[in-house]
């Protein structure tokens, strides 16, 4: 089993909500996709891992294992390319507020907006276990068609961050999924330079 750094589908962050328009959009939403990429998807088994006390390797902490129901592939996926390197995930329950929380969808023309934001586990290949869960900052970035490629001078994403979010605030200060992350462009380890993470566009797929 792989960890899938997880998104939400079809909400909103529940600690910006009312509790009133958290009841709302509940009767209309479901907890139990998971955005990801098509190279994580190709490889995760019956169960995911959620929870943000998940270390690289083995699974000692654990918060909870989510049966998984459904995997769904981008029709044009390409292994040897990135763009559409998108999937989704569907569980067999919610994810319980306590293990995750959902996150917006962008508008189809969503305008990026700087700094972008990328989270991830950050395993490098080192005998020690990953550090818990991180967040990088990009204050650059370009596009190319269907691809992010975001830079950061002293972060970035690393391997085995695929499938993990990219996102921004929108103007209501709410996180906005843009991008999944899809590879970086070379190894990283304790002191290489860090390297320019790349995303796949969420909105124009």
């Amino acid at each position: 089993m792989i960890i899938l750094w997880f998104l939400l589908l079809h909400g909103v962050l529940s600690d910006k909500l009312s509790p009133e328009e958290n009841r709302r959009l509940k009767k209309e939403c479901g907890d139990s996709w998971i955005h990801t990429s098509s190279r994580s998807q190709r490889f995760a088994d019956k169960f995911i891992a959620i929870g943000d006390g998940v270390p690289y390797g083995e699974f000692p902490f654990v918060a909870a294992l989510a049966p998984r129901m459904k995997g769904y592939i981008h029709h044009r996926y390409n292994y040897n390319a990135i763009s559409y390197d998108l999937a989704l995930i569907e569980l067999e329950r919610d994810v319980t507020p306590e293990h995750g929380k959902p996150i917006c969808m962008p508008d189809v023309q969503e305008v990026l907006l700087n700094p972008l934001m990328s989270a991830g586990y950050g395993y490098i290949p080192t005998p020690k276990d990953s550090n818990p869960l991180q967040m990088v900052r990009y204050k650059q970035h370009t596009e190319d068609g269907h691809r992010i490629t975001a830079f950061a001078p002293d972060q970035s994403l690393c391997p085995g961050d695929s499938g993990g979010p990219l996102f921004q605030f929108n103007h209501q200060r709410r996180n906005v999924l843009v991008g999944v992350a899809s590879t970086v462009s070379k190894e990283i380890g304790e002191k290489a330079e860090c390297a320019p993470g790349i995303a796949v566009v969420v909105y124009e797929a």
